[in-house]
């Protein structure tokens, strides 16, 4: 109810602090730094019949069940534009935003490597120009439904794409996730075989990249995109169809052979531990940032 009211959203702090001196609200928060994912066993499946019917969704609109699948989500805004219809501003989410065209190259690479892609995304705006056996664009099936969307989820090798709730479901149910377009950089995916490329940040004022050892230790309002032009002078830059690219042939090579980096690229992870990323405050996860980005990179998470 406060999330869909334009008045109680704008209000809750203060409404929160009434709530409270009247002894009506009761604060059920909670305490982790979200590592469990990559260090405990799966603790949710999804029922049997589910999966068995959504395979057979997928055996019927030409998908090889018995082959890899990977599933593929581009955020954008049209989800929120139609579920709020107004009430509320979600403009401020934007800046986690992709394009769906920059996303086309790495399809056709898995295509072209014999794999099958599925499109996810319940309410999306863009259909897809990809017309090739192997390829299906489920954000603008005509049959969609959660539990049918559910089961496709489980059926992927991996998922690659913006994180948001397609993703969420896939690091829960243990599936493999690439985060690409991510932003901010400080809040990164949670899974033991998962894998990142951020966006790049921009000065506003002087058009120049932002290095990200320069924020990462800023986290105050990361979350709102408004706040990151307002307070830091800082836009967000999408990556390139190419860096996509690369980034989900560092994942494929990384699920077929574990552990796959090469001394040279060892030794610049282990910097990327000891100098960069412990300054994150936000998170005590590290998923593996994709060794293509970091190589060509290097400069915007280093000092010297």
């Amino acid at each position: 109810v406060v999330c869909r009211s334009r008045l109680l959203y704008r209000n809750w702090s203060w409404i929160e602090e009434v709530l409270q001196r009247a002894g009506a609200h009761i604060d059920l928060g909670y305490n982790s730094s979200e590592v469990e994912f990559s260090t405990l066993p799966q603790a949710i499946f999804i029922p049997e019949s589910t999966r068995t019917e959504s395979q057979k969704f997928l055996s019927d609109i030409g998908i090889n069940v018995t082959k890899p699948i990977v599933g593929v989500f581009v955020r954008d805004s049209e989800y929120l534009r139609k579920v709020e219809c107004g009430r509320v501003d979600r403009s401020y989410h934007d800046f986690r935003d992709s394009k769906l065209e920059a996303y086309e190259r790495a399809i056709c690479w898995l295509l072209d490597s014999g794999m099958q892609v599925v499109r996810l995304g319940k309410v999306v705006r863009t259909r897809s120009q990809i017309k090739r056996a192997g390829f299906f664009d489920y954000g603008f099936s005509e049959k969609k439904d959660d539990r049918l969307e559910l089961g496709i989820v489980q059926s992927l090798s991996f998922i690659f794409g913006s994180a948001s709730g397609p993703t969420d479901v896939a690091i829960t149910l243990g599936i493999p996730f690439l985060a690409t377009d991510l932003a901010p950089p400080h809040c990164v995916p949670l899974g033991k075989m998962d894998m990142y490329l951020p966006k790049k940040l921009e000065s506003i004022e002087s058009g120049e990249l932002v290095p990200y050892f320069s924020i990462i230790d800023q986290v105050e309002g990361i979350f709102n995109g408004h706040t990151w032009e307002e307070k830091y002078g800082i836009k967000f830059i999408d990556n390139t169809s190419f860096e996509i690219m690369q980034a989900v042939q560092d994942m494929v090579g990384n699920l077929e052979r574990r552990n796959f980096l090469n001394e040279e690229e060892k030794v610049e992870w282990d910097r990327y531990l000891a100098e960069y990323w412990v300054k994150n405050e936000y998170s005590r996860v590290a998923p593996l940032i994709a060794p293509s980005f970091l190589k060509k990179n290097s400069k915007l998470f280093f000092q010297v």
